[in-house]
C-alpha cells in the first residue's frame, strides 16, 4: 500500500479497536447514525430588567465543516474527515451558538440576547469567529477535542471595539469511545464558555 493509505488504514483500526467504529464513512455502511447533542446548562430564572448589562451575541462565523451536522475529525492539520455513523442533532454551528448564548446568560450581571432581538437596546455586542471545533486524532493517542475562537467585544453608543482576544480549549476524551468523545465535545464547549465569562467580567467592570 502507499504510505498515505497505510496511515488512514491505521487510523481506522485505531478507532475501531476503541469501540468507535470506522473513522470515515466510505458510502457502503448502512448502519444507522447515532445522533448526538451538546448539553448547555439549564437556564436560570430571569431577573428584573435593568439590573444587568445587556450583551448582544452578534455575528458568529464558522468553518464550512462546522456548518454541517457531521462530527469533524482531523487526522492531521491539513485533513478533515467525519466520524462515521454519527452526527449532531442540528448543524454544529447552531448547537454552538445556542450553547454559548445560554451559558453566557448564566453569568451574574449579564443578560444575553441573540440576533433575533437586535432592535432591543443593548450595552455591548460580542462577535465570535470559530476557528476550530473538531476531534484531533493522532496515531497511538486518545482523541483530543479542540475548540478555538477569536472574539471582538463592542461597546454601543457610539459603537467601538473595546477588546479582542483569542481562546483555545483542549480536552482529551477519557477513552476511545463515541460516548467519551461526545462528552469531551461538551466539556470543551463548557471550558470556552467559562473562559469567556471570566474575560467579560474582567473586561467590563
Amino acid at each position: 500500500m502507499k504510505p498515505d493509505v497505510l496511515r488512514i488504514f491505521a487510523l481506522l483500526i485505531f478507532l475501531a479497536l476503541g469501540g468507535c467504529g470506522s473513522l470515515v464513512d466510505l458510502g457502503q455502511d448502512q448502519v444507522p447514525d447515532n445522533i448526538y447533542n451538546l448539553s448547555p446548562p439549564d437556564q436560570l430564572q430571569a431577573v428584573m430588567a435593568g439590573e444587568e448589562k445587556v450583551l448582544l451575541l452578534g455575528q458568529m462565523t464558522y468553518p464550512a465543516y462546522v456548518e454541517t451536522e457531521k462530527i469533524a475529525v482531523k487526522p492531521s492539520d491539513h485533513e478533515i474527515l467525519f466520524l462515521a455513523n454519527s452526527r449532531w442533532s442540528d448543524k454544529a454551528s447552531t448547537l454552538l451558538t445556542d450553547y454559548l448564548r445560554i451559558s453566557l446568560d448564566q453569568e451574574e450581571g449579564w443578560m444575553v440576547i441573540d440576533r433575533k432581538h437586535t432592535a432591543l437596546t443593548h450595552d455591548y455586542r460580542l462577535e465570535i469567529d470559530v476557528r476550530d471545533f473538531s476531534m484531533h486524532v493522532r496515531e497511538g493517542s486518545v482523541p483530543e477535542i479542540v475548540f478555538q475562537i477569536a472574539v471582538d467585544l463592542f461597546q454601543t453608543g457610539p459603537l467601538e471595539v473595546i477588546a479582542r482576544k483569542g481562546f483555545t480549549a483542549r480536552v482529551m476524551a477519557r477513552e476511545n469511545t463515541k460516548e467519551a468523545i461526545i462528552a469531551a465535545f461538551n466539556d470543551v464547549a463548557d471550558e470556552i464558555s467559562r473562559k469567556l465569562k471570566v474575560w467579560l467580567t474582567q473586561t467590563v467592570e
